[in-house]
């Protein structure tokens, strides 16, 4: 005579996969120029250097959700974004070098409705302050006298 007795357990693994609140990103862009005149020119945007390496800009981004409410915010640090800040002086050694490049806070009023206000670095964003976001890295004429 035999006695068998099995036991069989069983637990549900799979568990809601939750985003984080915050994420981060960031970037860094160097560049040489030289020009062929010798010359600093500002032919091409926030390059305004002659025969140099540059730090272009290093930035850091942060988007932090808070139930239907989110808020993102985009700095940058270096010479492009100093360029871009206008905050210049006529003394190119004190201008900034450090920009809020974007802030923005969004509501989702419902599935179909957002709010978003803040300020934005471009009102189109065909091409964009940061140099990894765009197709070229120099930016073209229309960037800035377009």
């Amino acid at each position: 005579a035999m006695l068998t007795s099995s036991f069989a357990f069983a637990q549900d693994e799979t568990e809601a996969s939750v985003s984080p609140a915050t994420t981060w990103g960031g970037s860094a862009d160097a560049y040489y120029k030289y020009d062929f005149s010798k010359q600093m020119n500002g032919l091409t945007s926030f390059t305004n250097s002659q025969d140099s390496f540059e730090l272009g800009m290093a930035s850091i981004q942060a988007a932090h959700t808070f139930g239907k409410a989110s808020v993102f915010v985009d700095l940058g640090f270096g010479k492009r974004a100093g360029e871009f800040s206008y905050n210049e002086t006529t003394d190119k050694d004190i201008t900034a070098k450090f920009l809020i490049k974007q802030l923005f806070f969004t509501y989702q009023v419902s599935d179909e409705f957002k709010v978003v206000a803040g300020s934005f670095g471009t009102h189109i964003g065909y091409e964009v302050l940061d140099a990894i976001s765009n197709k070229n890295y120099s930016m073209s004429y229309a960037f800035s006298y377009g």
